[in-house]
């Protein structure tokens, strides 16, 4: 049986900083069908500490980029 700490288990602690790696953001933005297969002009991600990130990729001359959401589990 666990143990009750008093604590709902939906409630984050928001003290504590999760930032998502690079390496698992870099994925999410690779695997992302919407992201460029070629060639891209600029790459800009966006880490919070609630472990969420957000990017947007430009291709080359575009003047508007694609955009994506990561959410760490």
């Amino acid at each position: 049986m666990a143990e009750k700490t008093g604590k709902s288990p939906e409630v984050a602690d928001h003290n504590v900083d999760r930032y998502p790696t690079l390496r698992k953001v870099l994925h999410a933005v690779a695997n992302d069908p919407q992201t460029p297969e070629g060639q891209v002009e600029r790459v800009e991600i966006t880490a919070l500490a609630s472990g969420e990130a957000t990017y947007r990729v430009w291709e080359p001359r575009a003047e508007e980029p694609i955009g994506g959401y990561y959410r760490s589990l």
